[in-house]
């Protein structure tokens, strides 16, 4: 289908107004070219909030035949809708989205790791700026059930590769209010909830991780981009209770414009058996699979990740983002936290240490690495580094609990949401397949760049503590340490 000849604009929003019978006066309507030669602001209205635009865009009907359309978006308040008004014919509305939405979820809410850190709640609007849409449109459509433009949720029993049929909880006001106990079995028995649950820790992540530079251009994973760069049609498919295994979870991560698929199974460690959808730190390290494979190598190319030490890293950096963003304001750099504790029914958790900034508890240094053959041990020591940086942050700048954090000039004013940022933008600095040594630059990297390495120092005697500091050396089968720091630290 080629774009043709095409009605004024201004007949668009006239038809938009009409059909709507919006507040807003367009006899004036002067239409001004912005981003493009199909895209326009109108000058001359009154009644809304902001100048009403228009663009060009095909829709997709129903019957799967494509229409021509002005998409026509007016804030008027109490709605900002986008109206597809017909191309040719002005009279005809082929669809209509209301960015003004509520919605409610009644979930674990973000910051608590498992059923041991709190109770559900109801939680209303928690979408930020970097969901425009809400959680439940993609600007297109709107979705009364766990599905929208960063994520689609449902219930996966079979273990199967289609999900588009599959189970998904309805609610036409959108509210996911769900019942839980945590002696209801089997997980089956409440799978609206372990749905909404999913859905909701997905879409947390995804905003949180919009603010931090993980946004279109960057690969990540939404079905409209808003002509904001990068690939769309790639949310990420979170299939709960997935039937395909059992303790463990996993993500993959085509290029950029093809969805992630995150599978999350149940747990047969405890009676009754636990979803894993239920402990945000496994969630949370599934979808960072997905933000490492985009970044490191370009969002076209999520093969940089496949060696074993930068495979490693991989799993490092899910342990990473899960236990910094479980974090309370009660903890010290003394706090130990595991890993998949909760599922996995042992306190211990599911790696060989707890990650500690004790050397005693958790003994784990660069060198360590010469003799550690999967990913999953190499991932323990990149994230124990990590968390010694974090720590080192925190007590560098304070730290804050809260779910979003606070900028200065593009700058995280906290250590713990610092680390987070550098740690992800370092991600896309370093070469495919990196090693440690690689990665660690990368950060110091990005901290030249976000604060004019304000942080330098810091950040070598992080690494320093567990070998990875000045002089550090990389061979594959004999890794050198060192704790020294450089001139001038």
């Amino acid at each position: 289908m080629v774009k043709r000849a095409f009605s004024d604009p201004v007949k668009a929003l006239k038809g938009a107004v009409k059909a709507l019978n919006l507040p807003v006066k367009s006899d004036n309507a002067k239409p001004k070219t912005i981003a493009g030669k199909e895209s326009f602001e109108f000058m001359g209205t009154t009644g809304a909030l902001s100048a009403p635009k228009a663009n060009l865009v095909y829709l997709q009907k129903e019957d799967g035949t494509l229409a021509l359309t002005w998409k026509v978006e007016t804030d008027v308040g109490d709605n900002w809708l986008l109206t597809y008004v017909d191309a040719h014919n002005s009279e005809t509305v082929h669809n209509v989205v209301d960015y003004v939405a509520s919605a409610e979820y009644k979930v674990f809410a973000w910051g608590l790791n498992d059923p041991t850190e709190g109770n559900p709640t109801s939680i209303r609007d928690p979408w930020t700026d970097a969901s425009p849409y809400t959680w439940n449109s993609d600007g297109m459509s709107k979705y009364p059930t766990t599905r929208g433009n960063n994520a689609i949720a449902q219930d996966n029993p079979t273990g199967g590769s289609t999900y588009i049929n599959n189970y998904r909880p309805q609610s036409p006001n959108l509210i996911f209010s769900y019942p839980w106990s945590p002696t209801a079995t089997p997980p089956s028995s409440y799978k609206d909830f372990s749905i909404t649950q999913l859905f909701y820790t997905t879409n947390r992540y995804h905003d949180l991780l919009y603010s931090f530079g993980f946004n279109e251009a960057a690969g990540n994973f939404q079905v409209n981009n808003g002509n904001k760069g990068g690939k769309g049609n790639d949310f990420a498919i979170v299939n709960a209770q997935d039937g395909s295994g059992t303790n463990n979870a996993n993500f993959a991560t085509p290029p950029d414009g093809s969805p992630g698929r995150m599978r999350m199974y149940n747990w047969t460690t405890a009676r009754p058996n636990r979803d894993g959808c239920l402990e945000a730190g496994i969630v949370i390290h599934e979808y960072t699979h997905g933000l490492s494979n985009r970044l490191c190598g370009g969002p076209a190319n999520s093969a940089c990740l496949n060696a074993l030490e930068s495979g490693g890293m991989g799993e490092g950096w899910g342990d990473f983002y899960a236990t910094a963003i479980r974090l309370k304001p009660r903890d010290t750099k003394n706090t130990n936290y595991s890993m998949g504790a909760w599922a996995a029914n042992n306190p211990k958790g599911i790696r060989a240490y707890l990650y500690s900034t004790n050397l005693q508890t958790n003994p784990y240094m660069y060198t360590s690495v010469n003799s550690l053959r999967e990913v999953h041990q190499i991932g323990t020591v990149w994230a124990s580094m990590l968390y010694d940086l974090m720590w080192a942050l925190i007590e560098a700048h304070g730290g804050t609990y809260s779910a979003n954090p606070v900028f200065r000039n593009g700058v995280p004013q906290d250590g713990r949401h610092l680390s987070m940022k550098l740690v992800m933008d370092g991600m896309a600095l370093q070469p495919c397949n990196p090693n440690f040594v690689q990665a660690r630059d990368a950060i110091l990297d990005a901290d030249r760049a976000l604060t004019n390495s304000a942080n330098k120092c810091t950040i070598w005697k992080a690494f320093a503590k567990r070998g990875l500091g000045y002089g550090a050396k990389y061979d594959a089968r004999n890794r050198t340490g060192s704790n020294k720091l450089p001139p001038g630290c």
